[in-house]
């Protein structure tokens, strides 16, 4: 009975990090001296005026220690979505680039991933996220499949919602390389509001709407499985770029 408890508790320790709770608050919980929607409250965001979220002033917390400063001025700026960046071609330094990355990744990636790498690592680049969590959320949403098409009427490889397309000013969704775009510049839009990964990842999910007025993770069984399963995949696709570049 004892292996099983602590089998348990690692258990669930690894999903409470998952989610975003650092290693004392995990603590916390486990033990008993807090419950997850106490500390949901005491570190929920503080809200203006008009009843929205403040912007984090300083920092960015991706996951348990791992902390990102936040300049000033990219709390205040706009994102914006560029076509021309979309539509753009590409240079003669920039093809023999693409031929380098593809030798070093193709061991390491699947042809589809590979096929799908230098759009997303340019998308991440101008909407200043990492690679590793655009390529993480692709595969989540649609594994890599352009075609795809939820039941919810979601599209393409980022699975941008029909209202989501318009509001970003995405005509052809299915468009591998606008949807790539269209998801990065969206979900960095989340990282920016919510300051945390695991807000972030709840909002592009179950809706910014949503994860604003609860403050929190919304508890709702696939919108919690989708961020640890986007939190696994980022660790592989971050090793794996690490160990390439």
């Amino acid at each position: 009975m004892l292996c099983n408890n602590n089998a348990f508790g690692i258990s669930q320790s690894h999903k409470l990090i998952k989610l975003g709770y650092t290693r004392h608050e995990v603590d916390q919980i486990l033990s008993g001296q807090k419950t997850r929607k106490q500390i949901d409250y005491e570190r929920r965001p503080g809200l203006d005026s008009r009843g929205h979220l403040k912007e984090p002033k300083d920092r960015i917390r991706y996951k348990s220690g791992h902390i990102k400063p936040v300049h000033k001025h990219r709390n205040t700026r706009k994102i914006s979505f560029d076509k021309k960046a979309v539509s753009g071609t590409e240079s003669g330094k920039e093809r023999s680039s693409d031929k380098k990355i593809n030798a070093d990744l193709k061991n390491e990636l699947h042809p589809n991933e590979l096929k799908y790498f230098k759009t997303a690592r340019s998308a991440a680049e101008k909407y200043s996220v990492d690679v590793s969590w655009l390529l993480a959320i692709i595969k989540a949403e649609s594994g890599f499949n352009h075609k795809a098409v939820s039941p919810k009427g979601a599209v393409g490889l980022m699975q941008l919602m029909p209202d989501t397309a318009a509001y970003l000013g995405i005509e052809d969704p299915l468009e591998p390389r606008t949807n790539i775009y269209g998801g990065a510049k969206y979900f960095a839009e989340q990282v920016e509001t919510f300051g945390r990964m695991d807000l972030a990842l709840a909002a592009y999910n179950a809706g910014p709407g949503l994860v604003k007025r609860l403050r929190r993770v919304p508890i709702i069984r696939e919108t919690l499985e989708y961020i640890a399963r986007v939190f696994d995949y980022q660790e592989e696709y971050s090793m794996i770029i690490r160990k390439v570049f």
